[in-house]
């Protein structure tokens, strides 16, 4: 912020004892114009730059405590994920120095190339003072079976400095981990299958009726317990259960 002040200089009849006969006369100045710079002081935190995606990351100030003159690190992270039957999960660590910190688990499952479940979960932390910490955070999220899925979890990790409505030395780091269920038995190749048929036929060929009957719709019962926060209502994981037949 900026302004503008006028100032304007008289004469002057100055004498220190024997009155004005004697005095020093200033000569009078003309009216000039100074610029004045007025610092702005109503900045407050909504005007700092934000911790979010697209966030920006500004150069450390000149001038903070000297806690903060120790730049923001990851110290350590961990990645780890699988199946527990037909429910995919992940887990993600991380260790930093900082104020802020914050980090993504991102699960995607896929059977044959088709993604047929995901989930997404962020952990943060937010602190005054500069220091070592520790975020943890999981996820869960059903699959269609216990076989013939792969499972790629992948973590974002990032940390920084905020102090006074400012943010620096912002740095990053991510890692990824793959899981396979173990593959699932073509019912073709069971033997069974086909002692079933020959039991099922005769000599007649009037099993034809039974071979018919496998081509109708098949139709089943799933369940699958989902779970919230109570406080929040965020959704945190689901729990499959299996399917029946109708």
């Amino acid at each position: 912020m900026s302004g503008r002040l006028a100032v304007l200089v008289l004469g002057a009849c100055i004498s220190a004892f024997t009155g004005c006969d004697d005095a020093v006369t200033v000569p009078a100045v003309q009216a000039r114009d100074l610029n004045i710079v007025v610092p702005d002081l109503t900045r407050s935190s909504a005007d700092a730059p934000a911790i979010a995606s697209g966030r920006t990351n500004v150069v450390a100030p000149t001038s903070v405590p000297p806690e903060f003159e120790r730049p923001p690190t990851i110290l350590w992270t961990s990645l780890d994920a699988g199946f527990d039957g037909a429910t995919a999960w992940g887990t993600a660590s991380m260790r930093f120095f900082g104020t802020n910190g914050e980090e993504t688990l991102s699960l995607r499952a896929k059977h044959e190339g088709t993604t047929v479940a995901s989930s997404s979960r962020k952990g943060e932390r937010a602190e005054l003072i500069p220091w070592e910490y520790r975020i943890d955070t999981s996820g869960a999220v059903p699959v269609p079976d216990d076989c013939g899925h792969v499972l790629t979890a992948e973590a974002d990790f990032k940390a920084w400095h905020q102090y006074a409505g400012l943010v620096w030395g912002l740095t990053t780091s991510g890692d990824t981990d793959i899981d396979y269920q173990p593959g699932c038995e073509d019912p073709t190749d069971d033997p069974g299958g086909e002692d079933g048929g020959d039991a099922g036929g005769d000599d007649d060929g009037d099993s034809g009726g039974s071979d018919g009957g496998s081509d109708t719709e098949e139709w089943m019962i799933c369940s699958w317990t989902e779970y919230y926060d109570a406080e929040t209502g965020e959704y945190l994981y689901s729990e499959f259960h299996g399917c029946v037949p109708l």
